[in-house]
């Protein structure tokens, strides 16, 4: 059992109380939300005693759990995008990851609005670290996006490829000039 085994009977009581644990909400044609796993620092209190790392890799873990679980609840019949997304690094208590779907008309709904690049603030790099250290055996990317607020950055961890035909890569937001070689 990981470490994050542990605690998932609690994250999924948490995402029930949010109003989250119902994947069929998302897979709706033009939903298009970004919402927090919790929405307390009381609902994630139990993880008081790890340390800033391993609670944060704790709920990288669950996160990208819950976003495997949202991927493959049902085959799109129309473009879908379901990420992970973290906005800045808090200095102290745990990040918040947040699940950011945008289902249908992802250029309408998105336009110019998400523009990609490889991290490049410490707190983008410290979550790809994070998830580097979770072992995972799907392959993801943490990619970064500076251009929706100026002052704070926000981290996007989503799948390299995708499982099924509809399922959007992270990378497809990437801006050309900084793409990965």
């Amino acid at each position: 059992m990981t470490a994050n085994g542990q605690y998932e009977a609690r994250f999924w009581k948490i995402l029930q109380v949010e109003g989250l644990a119902d994947l069929s909400q998302f897979h709706r044609r033009g939903f298009f939300d970004e919402v927090p796993f919790y929405s307390r620092l009381s609902q994630v209190s139990f993880l008081r005693g790890l340390g800033r790392d391993r609670a944060d890799r704790i709920l990288l873990e669950f996160a990208l759990k819950f976003l495997k679980a949202l991927i493959w609840y049902e085959t799109p019949q129309w473009p879908f995008l379901a990420t992970i997304s973290v906005w800045n690094d808090p200095e102290e208590g745990p990040i918040v990851p947040n699940l950011f779907v945008c289902s249908g008309k992802l250029k309408e709904q998105l336009g110019n609005v998400l523009q990609l690049h490889e991290p490049k603030k410490a707190a983008s790099k410290r979550i790809r670290s994070l998830v580097k250290h979770l072992h995972l055996m799907d392959s993801v990317e943490v990619l970064e996006d500076s251009s929706t607020l100026q002052d704070q950055t926000r981290c996007f961890i989503g799948y390299m490829v995708p499982p099924y035909p509809n399922i959007v890569p992270l990378h497809t937001f990437e801006k050309t000039l900084e793409k990965r070689s």
